[in-house]
């Protein structure tokens, strides 16, 4: 991607989560979806414990909280996110327990050296503007023998309808957009370029209304929805979308891909 306009996205991405840490918190404290959603990601990757772990991506702390119970007193964990914003949530919350850096996740290469055993990139990979330099910084700063474990949204499926979100939308009147700004076929693609012993599986998790509405009243996720509408104008169709599927008994489901991959040489 040409720099200037990664560093445009990349701004624009910083500005919505600063304005959204606090939301985020309440999100997780009524659904722990997303403390659960490193949890699956987790079990596919090595025993953590005693382990030196970067967590790309960190938000509010949420996921960087599970990955410091799992390494224990003996390992340690260290968080970095764009937003300064969600970073000053996370010390708020975390307190000094574990270390936390302002960056950008394409470019975490520039900022450590290969001193880690995992790198996290959950429900992030997919909000980064080029996925494969994000995955090249992250192989950069593992030690032999490391791994990368991330997981990316693939689709939000209404059920039994069998149409996504963004079509649903569409058929509303609503300009939809792509949902991600790294598709899941670069970032598997990326995986496989660049480490071995690579393993994916995909996981549905289905929303509640109080899941959806919470989800997607997060300012980044109805963006990424519908990039070029007003965020008035996104939060009322969802609020419509939600009451017409939901009052019609239908379900919506999304599915999650989780990767890992190993550092070999």
């Amino acid at each position: 991607m040409d720099p200037k306009r990664q560093k445009k996205i990349s701004g624009l991405i910083r500005e919505r989560f600063d304005r959204v840490a606090h939301d985020y918190d309440q999100f997780e404290a009524a659904s722990r979806f997303f403390d659960r959603l490193t949890g699956e990601l987790a079990a596919m990757g090595p025993e953590l414990a005693h382990r030196r772990v970067l967590d790309i991506g960190c938000g509010t702390g949420i996921s960087t909280r599970f990955l410091e119970r799992e390494v224990g007193e003996t390992g340690f964990v260290v968080g970095v996110d764009l937003s300064l914003g969600m970073l000053k949530r996370a010390r708020e919350t975390m307190g000094t327990s574990a270390l936390l850096v302002a960056g950008d996740g394409c470019g975490v290469g520039a900022l450590f050296a290969p001193a880690f055993d995992a790198v996290f990139f959950n429900a992030s990979i997919f909000m980064l503007p080029d996925a494969h330099r994000a995955l090249e910084g992250a192989r950069s700063v593992l030690s032999k023998g490391g791994w990368v474990l991330a997981s990316a949204l693939a689709s939000v499926i209404i059920e039994p309808l069998n149409i996504t979100v963004a079509d649903y939308l569409a058929r509303m009147g609503m300009e939809t957009g792509k949902h991600t700004l790294s598709p899941w076929e670069r970032v598997e693609a990326s995986f496989k370029t660049l480490l071995d012993k690579v393993a994916i599986r995909t996981i549905a998790i289905e929303l509640d209304k109080s899941d959806f509405d919470g989800f997607y009243g997060l300012e980044p996720m109805s963006a990424g929805l519908m990039p070029r509408v007003a965020k008035s104008e996104r939060e009322q169709a969802l609020i419509e979308l939600s009451s017409r599927v939901y009052g019609e008994g239908h379900k919506i489901v999304q599915n999650w891909h989780l990767a890992t991959g190993a550092k070999s040489v």
